[in-house]
């Protein structure tokens, strides 16, 4: 059975291991083989168990735009990597925000030779917006609302009739 190496983050398959500095030799029945990488992608993490993981769907586009809103002006991408305290390529950060621009859930800008961001609403307007589209999509929408209504503790219950009394 041919074995496979890692060598500077690519696999090869060797017909017989070589002694090759910097290579790790793996068997395809390994653990490792189907769960480490030397640079893993962007869409990749590590759970508690140090595992890799994939991040749900939108998750990374939510931590940019949870990064935006914590900066709260105009940022560059490298300016969202440091405030997400993350170790992903700044070509990922900046693809994520072109797609985000792309979506209208971000603003984008020349600033001297590099491009800038800034979420196009804040926080509070963005969770509303995707309840609204929440309750938009359900069959019956009043049934929608009656169940997010009862799901909600007392204390949040009654923030949303004083809300509700103050706009009427």
């Amino acid at each position: 059975m041919a074995s496979r190496r890692y060598v500077f983050g690519f696999v090869r398959s060797c017909p017989v291991p070589h002694k090759l500095r910097h290579a790790v030799d793996i068997q395809p029945s390994d653990k490792l083989f189907a769960t480490t990488r030397i640079r893993p992608p962007g869409g990749i993490t590590r759970d508690l168990t140090n595992n890799m993981t994939r991040r749900a769907d939108g998750e990374l586009e939510t931590d940019v735009l949870r990064a935006l809103w914590n900066l709260d002006r105009p940022a560059s991408p490298g300016d969202v990597i440091e405030e997400m305290k993350t170790g992903l390529a700044y070509t990922s950060i900046a693809t994520i925000l072109t797609r985000l621009c792309e979506k209208g859930l971000a603003t984008r800008s020349r600033a001297g030779r590099v491009y800038v961001y800034a979420a196009a609403r804040s926080e509070a307007d963005h969770a509303a917006q995707r309840i609204l589209s929440i309750l938009d999509s359900a069959s019956d929408r009043r049934s929608a609302l009656a169940g997010f209504a009862l799901s909600l503790d007392p204390a949040e219950a009654a923030q949303l009739a004083a809300l509700l009394n103050e706009s009427q």
